[in-house]
């Protein structure tokens, strides 16, 4: 297998993980408030719960869905300290490991503990694909498909999303047997058997085998995914490319405005999470039902509707990203996001209308139209792009370790919030959008159409931040 069947391939297998991170990132949203799931956890029901235990309640519950985005960053912070030695076929194997034992957990789970134990090992898992899958692709894809190539795992991430919440719709109705969160939990589990028993047929990234030193290797896969046939590795030709694409492998990137690329690479995916998407994915459900009186399976329904809206836009960014260009789609979705916000603040205030309270909906739609195109998995490829390649495993590791923790955070936070703040807490959202749409405008980079090389040699020449632009016209 070699030229484009090779890269299709690496992009299937890492579409394949997005889909099941997509998935476990979602499933728990449609469990967390069926009798048959809180029968068996009963410290993280706010349906039922009185008022003397409902802050308990939903600390707990905050608590259950946040160990996941914990793992995240764990599993983040696993590949900053080991990615560069075991390299991308490797880190996504372990990553997978992890993935299956916490599946196995969560679907056997008896208590809490176990549960939250389960959420943890997947986190770790799904943190490490989201460190390591993009950048793979990234070195391993040219600058023509490599915005959409990436792009397309945020798609399948979000069909993972929306399989989620439709399979927990379907089992909503499967009576009060514990099946109906066993079986959902379960369906994690084939996906992840797949990626390990297909994973070590992938290619190493050629530009890892050249920084470790491996010149003859590097060159068979890059002849390999340039779909060279008949060509041999040691053609002139090719180690003319290959030199020419990786040549900032061994490069010091001390004088190339090191620190300025890591504060955009953490920013960004920093941000990503403070657009208030997060809310609507861990929590739609019991907010719909809690705070806008939707029946349980009136709840269900629209959250697996707004999830459906948000993979449908995921393809319209990735069909875009490569012709309009990166600071275009995250201005957008940074505008987007904060007039939604805002908007869900004022429409969902005490004593608000049934007429408000649909207005709400159609904004939290809005959400959904927006975040994709401005920000699913774009902060992630970005990081990539501007990283340097002798840090490039470093700084995408910690960016995405820092997305995983501000996950953490507002899942951990937000009931004790909407308890507290109410619809005040968009506000909260709306302003850090504000905030993202200023920093993208004026300080980051628009790196569609260049080589890796090429962004290096952008930062390279820069003398002010505010001209970034300048540089690379």
């Amino acid at each position: 297998m070699k030229g484009r069947a090779l890269r299709n391939f690496l992009a299937g297998i890492g579409s394949l993980a997005y889909f099941l991170q997509g998935y476990t990132q979602s499933v728990l949203n449609g469990l967390v408030t069926l009798d048959t799931f809180v029968r068996y956890f009963p410290s993280i029901d706010t349906v039922n719960a009185t008022d003397e235990v409902l802050k308990t309640h939903a600390t707990m519950q905050g608590t259950v869905v946040a160990v996941y985005e914990a793992g995240g960053a764990f599993g983040g912070l696993l590949c900053f300290l080991l990615a560069h030695t075991l390299g991308r076929k490797r880190t996504v194997f372990w990553a997978t490991v992890f993935q299956l034992i916490g599946g196995i957990l969560q679907t056997s789970a008896f208590s809490t503990s176990q549960l939250i134990v389960g959420r943890i090992a997947t986190g770790i898992g799904m943190g490490a694909y989201c460190a390591t899958i993009p950048l793979w692709i990234c070195e391993c894809i040219g600058p023509a498909h490599r915005g959409k190539t990436v792009l397309l795992l945020g798609c399948f991430g979000d069909i993972g999303m929306v399989v989620a919440n439709w399979v927990t719709y379907a089992f909503f109705y499967a009576g009060k047997t514990d099946l109906k969160w066993r079986i959902p939990l379960s369906l994690q589990l084939p996906g992840a058997v797949a990626i390990l028993l297909l994973v070590f047929y992938l290619p190493e990234s050629p530009r890892w085998l050249s920084a470790r030193g491996k010149q003859a290797k590097a060159l068979e896969v890059f002849a390999a995914l340039s779909g060279r046939k008949g060509k041999d590795p040691t053609d002139p030709e090719v180690q003319d490319e290959l030199d020419t694409t990786m040549k900032d492998a061994t490069e010091s990137a001390k004088s190339h405005r090191l620190y300025f690329r890591i504060f955009l690479a953490v920013f960004i995916n920093m941000m990503g999470c403070l657009t208030g998407i997060s809310v609507l994915t861990f929590f739609s459900t019991e907010v719909l039902e809690t705070q806008m009186s939707f029946s349980a399976d009136e709840a269900r329904l629209v959250s697996a509707g707004l999830e459906l809206v948000r993979a449908a836009f995921a393809f319209v960014s990735m069909a875009l990203v490569d012709k309009l260009g990166r600071r275009p789609l995250m201005l957008c979705g940074a505008a987007g996001m904060m007039v939604s916000m805002a908007a869900m603040a004022i429409l969902t205030k005490s004593g608000a209308s049934q007429g408000m309270l649909y207005g709400a909906i159609v904004f939290q739609f809005m959400c959904m139209v927006f975040y994709p195109i401005g920000f699913h998995l774009m902060p992630t490829m970005y990081a990539a792009e501007i990283a340097p390649a002798k840090y490039r495993h470093k700084v995408t590791a910690a960016s995405n370790g820092i997305h995983w923790l501000f996950n953490f955070m507002i899942a951990e936070v937000s009931p004790l919030a909407f308890n507290s703040l109410g619809n005040y807490y968009y506000i909260v959202y709306a302003c850090t959008n504000a905030v993202t749409l200023v920093v993208v405008y004026f300080v980051f980079l628009e790196t569609k159409d260049l080589t890796l090389e090429e962004i290096e040699s952008v930062f390279s020449h820069l003398t002010s931040y505010l001209k970034i632009q300048q540089v690379r016209t």
